[in-house]
């Protein structure tokens, strides 16, 4: 397969709006570009190669490849969906109500001698 038969096939959101690209992130076209050309008959180590990318991040979007969800190419959140020290809401809540406060500082000086 040629580089222009490729280039002629496109993913759903890659069609033009409005005269202009739909992909705006260089990062989303270039994984719809490489699923793009490996489901058009391309190995993944050639798309690899051509992409500068590795075999594994090639195949890490073709898992991710949802023809039915525009969104499968976009960019996630990397932060973390829970952080282990983070005191949860609610017991926060609790101290308060109970005349208690989140702080440290000011639960070291309330105790019995205080």
């Amino acid at each position: 397969m040629t580089s222009r038969d490729w280039a002629a096939a496109t993913l759903p959101r890659e069609n033009a709006v409005g005269g202009k690209a739909a992909v705006k992130d260089p990062e989303e076209r270039l994984r719809r570009t490489a699923v793009r050309r490996v489901l058009a008959g391309a190995t993944a180590a050639e798309v690899a190669a051509e992409l500068h990318r590795s075999e594994r991040w090639v195949f890490k979007w073709l898992r991710r490849y949802d023809p039915s969800d525009d969104a499968w190419a976009r960019s996630g959140s990397r932060a973390p969906a829970h952080v282990a020290n983070e005191t949860a809401n609610v017991v926060d809540v609790a101290r308060r109500a109970a005349g208690g406060s989140s702080s440290s500082a000011s639960s070291a000086r309330t105790g019995c001698c205080a």
